[in-house]
């Protein structure tokens, strides 16, 4: 064949995506003539399909040394570069494209979502803007942009451009699935629900949207249609049940668990592991015998839990019949809303860090109260839980004891913390959940954002007062004030996404009505 048959070929072949045929027709051109340019930039672009990131840019680099002058190359080993983690040089390689070609929309949308990657959202968000004023019908950069305006708390901007992206690309799931999560989190629980239908119609095994599907039902109470949805979750997340033991499945009742070892895996928050743990006694009382991991910062507090379960830190042997991860001991269990373990406490504080604690804080007539106003960063949804403790402390009322019972604190919490001289912070006093537990016990009341420590303070049977998002957590399901996990437990709900001032004003009139009075 000559070398333009060939080059075809191989070009049709690599539309088809047969890669591994294509490049064999552009390797038979090199063999002959290694500084062809367009063999070359198509083998990288093969390499490129394949993720093969570093044969992509050696090839792309060859290219280049025959034909500085190509837009279209710079722009692909930017895409290489970037997925190499090499972001400097993807920038590079990118402006150069750019510079050849200014009115490229691809290269300049391509560059946004490399500077999105890298956390500048100003820089990305006017990249996405460059690309949509040379081509206003581009999906995926109104999708992107929409991304980053909901980041900026610009939620109606954001619903129009997931709006504006599905219009141009009906069938695109990712705008979808991003507009029906915006939905779910502004609270318009029913057409986001509608919208995960639809995508897994398209797309059946979508494990984001049959996970956030399966919050929404569970926000509804829908225990029995929302819990084995719930199980997606495993499907998105690098932890991994181990394979040297067998996983325990909710149709256990079918076998004899009696004197089978169950290990109960940690996973997501530590406040996870304090309000799931309570499952860990049913299965004793079923015959099994019982191990829970925990990290080493909850260890003593879980030890607490049944006197027949064990404690296990890091390492964990594999001598185990069986292993389930904490969060999916409701669906092992086979338990309805009506029949969540609600009895409380089922933690204890250890005596050391009670006796402790009873000697730092001597009984008083002052009302204690222990607060909390925002969790780890770490956390995907904390922009949506935490407030600044600037906004929070307008709750921090004469007539009462504050104590802290945060371990964290941001670099605005400082500043704020040194207008607060009646908040007493206890800081390295509080090294793990038996020592939180501690003060918590001395407390009248806890105030808190969803953290653990709102966990913590319903497991002891103390009570608290919690603040809650306009869509919370599942587990605290909508429009009610008391929580069928924690009996001791009052719930602040936002009436508006955003709005914590309404709820602090509420806060601090209930607090008012008892300055005089018992808690």
């Amino acid at each position: 064949m000559k070398e333009l048959d060939l080059l075809n070929e191989g070009v049709t072949r690599l539309k088809a995506g047969k890669i591994s045929s294509a490049l064999r027709y552009f390797n038979t051109i090199l063999v002959n003539n290694p500084q062809h340019f367009d063999a070359l930039q198509l083998t990288g672009v093969c390499y490129l399909n394949s993720r093969r990131y570093h044969e992509a840019v050696e090839f792309f680099d060859a290219a280049i040394e025959q034909n500085r002058r190509s837009s279209v190359v710079y722009a692909n080993r930017g895409i290489a570069l970037k997925n190499l983690g090499l972001f400097d040089k993807a920038v590079e390689s990118y402006q150069h494209s750019i510079n050849l070609q200014p009115r490229n929309p691809d290269a300049l949308y391509n560059l946004g979502l490399l500077y999105a990657e890298m956390s500048d959202i100003q820089t990305a968000k006017s990249y996405y803007l460059k690309a949509l004023s040379i081509k206003g019908e581009y999906p995926e950069a109104h999708n992107n942009l929409a991304n980053i305006l909901k980041i900026e708390g610009k939620y109606q901007d954001a619903l129009q451009r997931y709006e504006l992206a599905i219009e141009m690309s009906a069938g695109y799931i990712d705008a979808k699935f991003n507009y029906a999560a915006l939905l779910q989190m502004l609270g318009f629980l029913d057409r986001a629900l509608d919208i995960y239908d639809d995508i897994l119609l398209a797309a059946p095994n979508h494990a984001q949207a049959i996970f956030n599907k399966s919050l929404l039902l569970l926000l509804n109470a829908d225990f029995a249609a929302g819990l084995p949805l719930y199980e997606a979750r495993l499907d998105l997340r690098t932890e991994c049940l181990r394979n040297d033991m067998d996983s325990l499945r909710h149709d256990y009742r079918s076998e004899n668990i009696e004197g089978r070892s169950i290990l109960i895996r940690k996973e997501q928050g530590l406040g996870d592991l304090i309000h799931f743990c309570r499952y860990g006694p049913i299965l004793a009382n079923r015959g099994a015998i019982v191990t829970i991991e925990a990290p080493q910062s909850l260890s003593a507090l879980i030890s607490t839990l049944d006197s027949r379960i064990n404690v296990a830190t890091d390492p964990i042997p594999s001598e185990y019949d069986y292993q389930v991860f904490v969060m999916s001991l409701p669906i092992v269990c086979e338990h309805s809303l009506c029949e969540i373990p609600s009895q409380v406490p089922y933690l204890t504080v250890p005596v050391a860090s009670k006796t402790r604690w009873e000697h730092k804080i001597p009984t008083s007539k002052s009302r204690k109260i222990g607060v909390v106003w925002s969790g780890s960063k770490k956390h995907e949804n904390d922009h949506n839980r935490s407030i600044q403790l600037a906004e929070f402390s307008s709750i921090l009322l004469e007539g009462f004891e504050w104590h802290c019972l945060q371990i964290e604190f941001g670099t605005r919490d400082q500043s704020a913390l040194n207008d607060l001289p009646n908040l007493i912070v206890h800081g390295d006093e509080l090294s793990d959940f038996a020592d939180t537990g501690g003060l918590i016990e001395r407390l009248d009341l806890v105030i808190t954002v969803d953290t653990s420590v709102a966990h913590l303070a319903g497991a002891l049977a103390r009570p608290f007062w919690l603040l809650l998002p306009k869509v919370p957590d599942f587990r605290w399901l909508l429009d009610r004030t008391d929580s069928p996990w924690y009996p001791t437990g009052k719930l602040y709900r936002q009436t508006q996404a955003g709005d914590w001032g309404s709820v602090l004003q509420r806060i601090a009139l209930d607090l008012e009505d008892i300055n005089n009075a018992d808690i």
